[in-house]
């Protein structure tokens, strides 16, 4: 009640204004900036309709949160607490609201020392001599501690020396570096490391800085980017500091997606915090045509720039981060695969008798031991009749068939040989599978009736007897469809499709030992506002988490929105275990969030603009952070006719 109160009255004293409040981010995306000049936003006139005292006064997200404490319900989410802040049972990094922190993010492989060395002109582009020095910290009068660095104080500048490779930023990155001043008096005098579109200055200017942390002669540590200050620390005569910069993709209040940076910064008495979390660049301002970025990991020159008496140690330390940032995808080193390898793809030797007319409904199955192992099974749907009678022939004869890659993506090897796994002698569509063991798959899919399942026994290239899970009338739907299997110790649970007149609801079947049900996880008015014209395919993973106590679930939906566009968005969940295997109450606490951004990708994000998306398979790559997407895509050729094939895609996930 309180918050509604507030609210009114945030609305009453608002009519009288155009506007009450600018937005509260340090620099905002439209306004008119010439980076590249050093321009300055030029903010117009504004008639702000009411007076600045009143403005700070009734200031909306001030408001807001006075509201939302009032009502005993943050809006924030906490990172870093082991609280759940906001209220949606889901704490820390496990609350997709945490995408956009560093806390949420892992490193990925050892740091690269980089010496930023001015005679490696192959590696740098040198912007106005800068020079090689010896250099002490202060802190250290021993001649054993002199360290090699970087001096900016030759004749002209500012001097700098750029990185030729892009470093990638996509998926977040960390950046570890040493400045010294030698004289606090000079303020215009600095060293800073800069975050480029450019490796080299425009008409011997200052870089083009996309992000820029510098330590200024007099003692001051500043955030910029272009000519504007983000922030800075007064001037505490800061003589020398390392700098750590991390940096997390995030989507900011207008939902685009940037970078968010964290500085911290230690002076000699311990690593602080300079900012955290500070929105900055935008993920599209990033460079993905420089040498560098490849495989779809966009990214920055990164450098060293100076002018004067203020030193950096020539030693850079970069690191990728994988952060929970689902909507970036890599383009993996393995190749798009197809029923026989038509148009120059690779092949999954299905044999041509039961697979020319076209594949459609990829299963993605890792079973290699380690993240380094290659060991792949395909799974997938395939006719000999041409697709494009599907929707005009009754019981259009699907089979399943499988194909296994037990050390190379590019060598498959047809399971079995010359015969689909199940034949369409009844048509059988949309695979889904798991790994019981090292010899047997569950293998759940679909009939004209309902659900079925199965077990594909490796060894011997065979289904063992095939069962009816559950029929569509049984659950009061039209179809059931698109199913995903999961099996752990004493529980199977199958996530599901049933379409219900126009619309489709998302559905989950679980099964004990002793008990069985059905539940609705997203009705046909969740699934609606997301995907307003059909939801076309589903895929979820379940990770057991927190030592066993807790399984973390996240779920994709392809789905077609009313422009005919196709996308990917994401639903994640988790519920919590007692203790052994979970039973069917506790699953039944199951539910689903929608990521904040939204949709993932569209399906020309990811494909291209030739190709239409038509279903995708999701699986983990020997661990929850090393995910791997398979796409199922029909390709326009030129001058007519489709090809089909399974397009893979790589991911990186921080913690869940």
């Amino acid at each position: 009640m309180m918050r509604a109160l507030l609210l009114l009255l945030l609305a009453t004293l608002g009519s009288a204004c155009s506007i009450l409040n600018t937005p509260s981010e340090p620099w905002v995306r439209d306004a008119d900036v010439d980076m590249a000049d050093g321009g300055d936003a030029d903010t117009g006139d504004m008639d702000m309709g009411v007076d600045a005292d009143m403005a700070d006064a009734l200031d909306m997200a001030d408001m807001m949160d006075m509201a939302d404490m009032m009502d005993g319900a943050p809006a924030v989410e906490l990172c870093n607490n082991g609280v759940d802040d906001n209220g949606d049972d889901l704490v820390d990094c496990r609350d997709p609201d945490c995408s956009s922190s560093v806390t949420c993010c892992d490193a990925t492989g050892e740091a690269t020392v980089e010496n930023f060395d001015p005679s490696e002109t192959l590696s740098f582009m040198v912007n106005d001599a800068p020079r090689a020095v010896d250099c002490t910290p202060l802190s250290c009068e021993d001649e054993s501690c002199e360290q090699d660095c970087i001096a900016f104080d030759g004749a002209g500048g500012p001097h700098s020396l750029v990185r030729r490779l892009c470093w990638p930023l996509a998926q977040g990155a960390r950046f570890e570096f040493f400045l010294q001043s030698e004289d606090v008096d000079a303020e215009n005098d600095y060293a800073a490391l800069v975050l480029s579109t450019r490796d080299s200055p425009p008409s011997s200017r200052r870089l083009v800085a996309e992000l820029a942390i510098s330590l200024y002669g007099d003692g001051r540590l500043v955030v910029s980017r272009g000519s504007e200050e983000l922030q800075e620390i007064g001037t505490a005569a800061l003589a020398e500091v390392a700098v750590e910069l991390r940096l997390a993709p995030a989507v900011d209040e207008r939902g685009e997606q940037r970078l968010n940076a964290t500085v911290l910064y230690d002076d000699g008495a311990g690593q602080r915090t300079l900012v955290e979390d500070l929105p900055t660049i935008f993920l599209d301002e990033l460079l993905t045509d420089c040498l560098g970025a490849g495989q779809g990991r966009p990214g920055l020159h990164h450098g060293l720039e100076g002018v004067g008496r203020v030193r950096a140690r020539w030693d850079v330390r970069a690191r990728a981060l994988a952060c929970t940032n689902p909507s970036v995808f890599e383009e993996p080193p393995d190749d798009p695969v197809s029923a026989n390898g038509a148009g120059g793809t690779e092949s999954l030797a299905w044999n041509a008798s039961f697979s020319e007319g076209g594949i459609i409904d990829p299963e993605l199955v890792f079973d290699g031991a380690t993240p380094e192992d290659s060991a792949w099974s395909i799974f997938g749907s395939a006719s000999a009749v041409e697709r494009e009678q599907e929707w005009i022939r009754p019981n259009f004869p699907w089979n399943i068939a499988a194909s296994r890659s037990p050390s190379d993506w590019r060598l498959w090897q047809a399971q079995p040989r010359d015969t689909p796994l199940i034949s369409a002698v009844v048509p059988s569509w949309e695979p889904s599978a798991v790994e019981l063991d090292d010899e047997r798959f569950r293998l759940v899919f679909r009939q004209a009736d309902g659900l079925y399942e199965t077990n594909y026994v490796l060894a011997e290239q065979r289904v063992e007897s095939i069962t009816r899970l559950f029929s569509a009338s049984d659950e009061g739907c039209d179809a059931v469809r698109q199913p995903s299997v999961h099996v752990e110790t004493g529980l199977q649970t199958v996530f599901y499709l049933c379409d219900e007149g126009a619309g489709s609801s998302l559905r989950m079947f679980a099964r004990t030992g002793i008990d069985s049900g059905h539940l609705t996880l997203l009705s046909t008015g969740d699934l609606a506002s997301v995907a307003p014209v059909a939801v076309l395919d589903e895929d979820a993973l379940i990770d057991v988490v927190d030592g066993g106590t807790r399984r973390a679930v996240r779920l994709w939906l392809l789905v077609e929105g009313r422009g005919g566009e196709r996308s990917l968005v994401l639903f994640s969940g988790e519920y919590a275990i007692a203790g052994g295997a979970p039973t069917l109450g506790e699953v039944r606490n199951l539910e689903l969030v929608p990521y904040p951004i939204a949709p993932l990708a569209f399906d020309s994000d990811l494909v291209g603009t030739d190709a239409r998306l038509e279903g995708f398979s999701v699986a983990e790559a020997g661990s929850p952070q090393r995910l791997r997407f398979l796409f199922g895509v029909a390709r326009l050729l030129t001058p007519g006719g489709r090809r089909y094939e399974y397009v893979p895609m790589d991911q990186l996930w921080g913690q869940l």
